[in-house]
Order: structure tokens, then sequence, then C-alpha cells
């Protein structure tokens, strides 16, 4: 009874932006520990406890619309932490488990930077299950960051865009979210469309400019 609300407190928290109730959830677990441990695997309690740190860093963020402060760079870190742990502790036959645990590791690494590592994160629960859409969102979020980092790349952006319609033909996903990717879908192949008709205008200009070079 203690986890249900613990983690009712944690989960409504995050989806309402209430840091309150997502304080009030950790401090359930803090508190009965000892308790908690003798009935639930240790695993779902550092995965919990992930989850309250991501939501707190959500709503901090959100609220302050400024670059990222220390205490911001501290619920990431403690999240990544909370979700490594909980990975190291599941068992073989946690499938559903390991894949949650993979994306939100991988979420949390992408929001720090580390987008490679990311990848690979998503890429393992993709590997685990081909058709698990919160792998192939994210992972489409995540190339289109190293697109533009890396300056225009067609390559990246297609994977992008394939990985936001298969994400949004996934079960269990929300309405709005099927929607919002499939609509970053529609943007990507809409650019990558205005890229390939200008490519001929720019080797135009390209011989134009070597002409008058010479």
């Amino acid at each position: 009874l203690r986890t249900e609300l613990a983690n009712l407190l944690i989960d409504a928290g995050s989806e309402g932006l209430i840091p309150e109730a997502i304080h009030r959830g950790v401090g359930v677990y803090e508190s009965n520990r000892d308790t908690i441990e003798q009935h639930v695997a240790q695993t779902s309690i550092e995965y919990n406890l992930g989850n309250a740190k991501s939501g707190l860093y959500r709503i901090t963020s959100d609220r302050s619309k400024t670059r990222r402060g220390l205490e911001e760079i501290e619920l990431l870190t403690e999240a990544k932490n909370h979700y490594w742990r909980a990975l190291k502790m599941s068992r073989s036959d946690m499938k559903r488990h390991k894949l949650m645990l993979r994306v939100n590791l991988g979420n949390v690494l992408s929001q720090v930077g580390r987008t490679v590592e990311a990848l690979q994160y998503y890429d393992e629960a993709l590997r685990e299950d081909p058709d698990f859409p919160k792998a192939s969102g994210n992972r489409a979020r995540v190339l289109r960051i190293l697109a533009s980092i890396s300056g225009p790349s067609t390559k990246l952006l297609q994977e992008a865009a394939e990985d936001y319609q298969k994400g949004a033909m996934g079960e269990n996903v929300p309405s709005y979210v099927k929607q919002n990717w499939r609509q970053r879908a529609r943007s990507i192949e809409e650019k990558l469309q205005l890229q390939a008709q200008r490519a001929p205008d720019l080797e135009k200009d390209h011989d134009k400019t070597e002409k008058q070079l010479e």
C-alpha cells in the first residue's frame, strides 16, 4: 500500500507538474525503505525514484526557462544513477521493465548532452523489441539533435523521420504523442524534399563560381 501511494504521488506530481507531490512520494520511499524492500524488488524502487528525479528535473527546468543550473544537473545525475542501478538489478525475465529502463536512461543521457550513449540504449531496446514505440520516438529526437550538431545530414534526418513514423504506429501510445511524431516526420520529409529541389541550383551556383574564378 505504501509503495502504491508513493508511485501514485510521483506519477501524479510528474503529470500535473506538482513538485510537492513528488517530494512526498520520495519521502514515503526513503522513510519506509527497509519495509518496502521486503515486498518490492529493488530494481522497481530504483526505477520509481529515477522517475521522481526526472519529473522534478522537468518541472524545475520548465519553470526556470534558462540554462540548466546546479539543481537541475544534480537531479539529472540522480535520475541517471537510479535508472542505471535499476537496470543492473533487473532480472532477465523482466523484459518490459528493462525496455523502459533503457529508454528512460537514454532520455536522461540525451538531456545531459551524451547523445551517442543515449542512442546506444535506444538501440539496445530496439534489438530486444523492434516495435517498442518509445525507443523509436526518442531515438528520432536524438538523431535530429545529432543532425543539428554535425550539420545537414540527409541520412540522419531520413532515419529520424522513419523512426518517428514507426513510433507513431506503435500500440499504447497516447494519441497526442502519435500526432506530434507524425507532424515531426512530415516536417523532416518536407525539409529533405526542399533540400533535394535546391541541390541542382547549388550545383549551378558552384559551376558559375568556378567560371568566375577562372
